[in-house]
């Protein structure tokens, strides 16, 4: 799907030159090239085609699952192999990667991480710099800046002067970066005494205020109201968590270093890049969200965990934009993600609850493991999911929830991609003497909703193992609740804009 350029070659030609060369190492990344080489029959299925016959999605291939071989872990700080039952040979064990979704492509792989080094990482990120700290950011809340009455007025969703329920708590959730219900809505009005308005000649209908009402109520009022409650209860928020960074070539003279080096080697296996490339990618965020109680402790369903964290219904990369990609600016700022994949690692077993959500995926559910049909997302239709009762967690959540949910397990990683891809020949190429041999290209296409994915509250009563152990549990790195670890892989969709980033650090290698 790309054309392969060295990299010393790419160095050496001029700068209009290397515009026309698409190093792999943007996108040797298409993954799609290693689940195709056994079924190359099928490279080009399930490929769906624009009005202008560019192809906008990763190739669907009709398997279910796919062994994927990988070294035994060492750890170099004793020189001896991590405790792990090897199944392959020559110090090698076999994994199986497994598909669990067609859009967004989803992969689960598990046993990917050994437990020493789930416990590692957890070690990492609770000693490293200034250990764990509140994943919450907290953001303009929008009731302070101008035009806050027009930007009110857009969470008018049907445009019929009037907001409903689902359109406030959007409204709210979007202004404070909240996870609040329609008891607090409720609440908030009544408050500054505009209670809701229940219909009377319409049984579908929705109780609801007047737009022109809300906007000309006490703001300040609300604002107060909203920033108490999020203070008061943290998962009220829209992540409640604590996290922490680890840097591969920060912790590269570590005594725990052959943790990140062993997982930079099987994620370069696993999706076919070069080691240098994971590498630069290798800033794991690692994250540890607290246990919740139960608010039906009969109930197996942990939509209804109360006080736990969780993450709300996101996406981990941007839609196209002006702004450049972050990794291209080095994190300065204004900036977008540009995450081409996600590596989404558990690094500990969860009793109840604690899935991974994706609500607009659709599951492999074909008995002969082919493709079930297409489920394309735009960017209204999720606007319009947010604005309904479904974009609650309670319901994504739930066990009868829509989409796929995906259960935490001990080294469990999941894999998916965030964006489709774009396909087209390179014009400069074929302009050429030898254009019958003008290479096929591949950019960063437009952010795949189907990717919207959330972090469910769990719940839990200490296992007889924790109780027995309590001064193992009194360590942080062993706290109860979920522990998690993102990995992204990052890419650009301007082109040329990768391979001047990788050749540039690999110059200052």
């Amino acid at each position: 799907l790309i054309p392969t350029v060295s990299l010393k070659h790419y160095i050496s030609t001029s700068k209009s030159t290397r515009m026309r060369l698409y190093v792999p190492s943007l996108l040797l990344l298409l993954n799609a090239t290693y689940f195709a080489q056994s079924s190359p029959q099928n490279s080009n299925s399930d490929i769906r085609d624009d009005e202008h016959g560019v192809a906008s999605a990763w190739p669907l291939l009709d398997f279910k699952t796919r062994p994927l071989i990988v070294p035994i872990p060492i750890d170099t700080s004793t020189g001896s192999s991590s405790t792990w039952a090897a199944t392959g040979k020559n110090n090698t064990r076999s994994l199986t990667i497994e598909k669990l979704s067609s859009h967004p492509p989803i992969f689960r792989i598990q046993n990917f991480l050994t437990p020493a080094e789930c416990l590692a990482l957890r070690r990492l990120a609770c000693t490293t710099g200034t250990g764990l700290q509140d994943g919450y950011v907290d953001s303009d809340d929008g009731l302070l800046v101008s035009g806050k009455k027009k930007k009110m007025r857009l969470f008018d969703a049907d445009d019929d002067g009037r907001l409903s329920v689902n359109e406030l708590i959007r409204m709210v959730d979007d202004f404070f970066e909240s996870h609040v219900t329609e008891e607090d809505v409720r609440t908030m009005l009544a408050l500054i005494s505009l209670p809701l308005e229940e219909p009377e000649d319409r049984a579908d209908a929705a109780a609801s205020v007047s737009v022109r009402d809300f906007v000309r109520s006490d703001t300040k009022s609300m604002r107060r109201f909203f920033l108490r409650l999020l203070e008061e209860d943290p998962s009220k928020r829209s992540r409640h968590s604590r996290m922490a960074w680890l840097n591969a070539p920060t912790h590269s003279q570590g005594k725990r270093q052959w943790v990140l080096e062993n997982i930079q080697k099987r994620v370069a296996l696993l999706t076919k890049l070069p080691e240098t490339v994971v590498h630069r990618a290798m800033e794991l965020q690692v994250v540890h969200y607290n246990y919740g109680d139960k608010t039906n402790h009969n109930d197996d369903d942990n939509s209804n965990s109360k006080g736990g964290g969780h993450y709300t219904a996101h996406f981990d990369s941007l839609s196209r934009s002006s702004q450049p990609c972050c990794h291209i600016t080095k994190r300065i700022p204004p900036c977008r993600p540009c995450r081409m994949a996600t590596v989404l690692y558990s690094l500990s077993d969860v009793t109840n609850g604690g899935h991974t959500a994706f609500p607009l995926a659709t599951m492999m559910t074909n008995g002969d493991g082919t493709c079930s049909s297409s489920n394309n997302h735009t960017a209204q239709s999720v606007e319009d999911w947010r604005m309904s009762s479904a974009s609650r967690e309670s319901s994504y959540c739930a066990n009868n929830g829509p989409g796929l949910r995906i259960s935490p397990q001990l080294g469990q990683a999941i894999l998916w991609y965030n964006h489709d891809i774009e396909h087209f020949s390179d014009a400069a190429a074929q302009d050429s003497d030898d254009s019958s041999s003008a290479p096929t290209l591949a950019l960063l296409g437009e952010l795949d909703r189907s990717t919207l994915h959330a972090g469910c509250p769990s719940s839990s009563s200490p296992s007889s193992t924790e109780q027995s152990q309590e001064e193992e549990v009194s360590l942080p790195w062993n706290a109860p609740g979920k522990w998690i670890a993102n990995h992204w892989i990052e890419a650009s969709d301007v082109l040329g804009e990768d391979a001047e980033h990788y050749a540039n650090m690999i110059r200052n290698l």
